[in-house]
């Protein structure tokens, strides 16, 4: 799935083309004069974004916080995706019928979910079912975009046939009528039948392995790599690795167990949230070149706690020896947990963190964090959910520092402008480098002064 500054873009509406050249450089210097008229649409869990990706794109362009608002619950997103992309775009009815193709999964799969969840929406497509897509299914996308279930026919049968050709309708190359010729005259000049297509492979698997060892089957992947971080919510690495994924903390504002509960990403978490240990991915380090992306800073289980007290020590320990078979990358680890550090050797190119977000956690990991031998401890203060002081700050060589986002669970909470300089007060009188996360600059932002005589 594409990722655009942190939100996850829906897969329909990545299918419309992106605007380029010109009318990007006029929609930028729009938004700069006159700010963005259109807020950008998300869903309603706040997780993907629906409507608005080169609105979103501007925004950062042209340095002007962007405004969110997100789909009510009951609505389809991707009838929404139709209205407001047809509306905007001057497509030919060949191309709406291309479009019209493209949505009958998206459409079904939407309409599966509604009524998984027992709220169905009367204007999502009814699903028609395993294997082939009714007439219903297709006329039902045929009026969603305004042209005839025929013209919708036709596209279908050159995208079964002919994907290239296909291509070439969403683009306006050719219409329907004639790629559904080129593909009967293409057919006709095959001069035999078409070979029965080779049996498929056995997909094959690998076992992850849960904390009381025992094992869930995994696809494997062909060359296992590093995620490079996109958008802010990682702002001080450029890459993550989740050699271990889940968390039993519970936090309410976690951003990791709303990502890995969405039934969107299921096949991703196939346990969900629980822990869990992927041992190929301990390949990453190797197989992914420093000069494949910008930075050499990775953050090691993004979507998890390495060090929680329900992990392993063999889970730890395997990771570490990952992590110095390739000295290259710096990696940054953190935890709530910072006692579990005691006793490990990190090699030189780990980071080594511990987070808070109140002050009675504040007060609990200095002790731990004091004994912890690394080239870098760091301390992580985000969500910073109320004022907290530090007495010495001087055993860490860094501290970030950062806002609530919004989750499926819990509102947005900006902490007050006094809050954060205090800290960064703190931090500069004991010798630490400081790092403010972007949502502390917006969304949610600071609570701001705002005071007169």
């Amino acid at each position: 799935m594409t990722e655009l500054h942190g939100y996850i873009v829906h897969p329909y509406a990545d299918e419309f083309p992106m605007i380029k050249g010109d009318e990007f450089a006029d929609l930028v210097a729009s938004i700069s004069d006159h700010g963005l008229h259109e807020p950008i649409v998300l869903s309603h869990d706040g997780q993907m974004l629906i409507d608005g990706r080169n609105r979103l794109r501007a925004c950062y362009e042209a340095r002007v916080d962007p405004r969110f608002i997100n789909l009510d619950r009951h609505q389809s997103e991707v009838n929404y995706i139709d209205d407001h992309n047809l509306r905007r775009r001057n497509l030919t009815s060949s191309q709406r019928a291309a479009m019209a193709v493209v949505r009958l999964p998206y459409a079904e799969a939407e309409a599966r979910q509604k009524m998984i969840s027992g709220k169905p929406n009367p204007e999502a497509p009814v699903p028609q079912g395993q294997g082939e897509r009714g007439p219903q299914a297709r006329d039902q996308a045929a009026a969603a975009v305004g042209v005839s279930g025929r013209l919708v026919g036709q596209a279908k049968r050159v995208a079964e046939n002919d994907p290239e050709l296909f291509e070439k309708i969403k683009s306006g190359e050719v219409t329907c009528k004639e790629a559904e010729r080129e593909v009967k005259r293409a057919n006709k000049t095959k001069a035999q039948p078409a070979a029965d297509p080779p049996p498929k492979p056995t997909p094959v698997t690998v076992n992850l392995i849960r904390p009381d060892g025992t094992t869930v089957p995994y696809p494997k992947a062909k060359v296992v790599k590093f995620n490079q971080t996109k958008g802010d919510g990682i702002s001080w690495a450029g890459w993550s690795w989740n050699p271990v994924t889940g968390c039993e903390h519970d936090c309410d504002y976690c951003y990791a167990r709303d990502i890995a509960l969405n039934p969107r990403f299921a096949d991703a978490y196939p346990v969900g949230f629980d822990p869990i240990f992927h041992p190929q991915r301990l390949d990453a380090p190797v197989n992914t070149k420093i000069g494949e992306g910008t930075g050499g800073r990775v953050f090691v289980c993004s979507m998890a706690d390495l060090f929680g007290r329900w992990v392993p020590d063999e889970w730890i320990d395997r990771v570490l020896r990952a992590c110095e078979a390739a000295p290259e990358w710096t990696y940054i680890f953190l935890t709530k947990f910072p006692n579990r550090y005691e006793g490990l050797t990190f090699p030189p190119n780990a980071w080594v963190g511990t987070s808070v977000d109140t002050q009675r956690r504040a007060d609990l990991v200095g002790h731990s964090m004091s004994k912890v031998e690394a080239s870098v401890r760091w301390l992580s203060i985000e969500p910073l959910l109320e004022p907290v002081e530090f007495d010495d700050l001087s055993m860490y060589e860094w501290v970030v520092i950062g806002a609530q986002t919004a989750n499926g669970a819990t509102p947005a909470f900006a902490p007050y402008l006094e809050w954060v300089a205090d800290i960064v007060h703190m931090a500069r009188r004991d010798g630490c480098k400081v790092h403010l996360k972007p949502n502390l600059r917006s969304a949610p932002g600071m609570v701001m002064p705002d005071e007169y005589p």
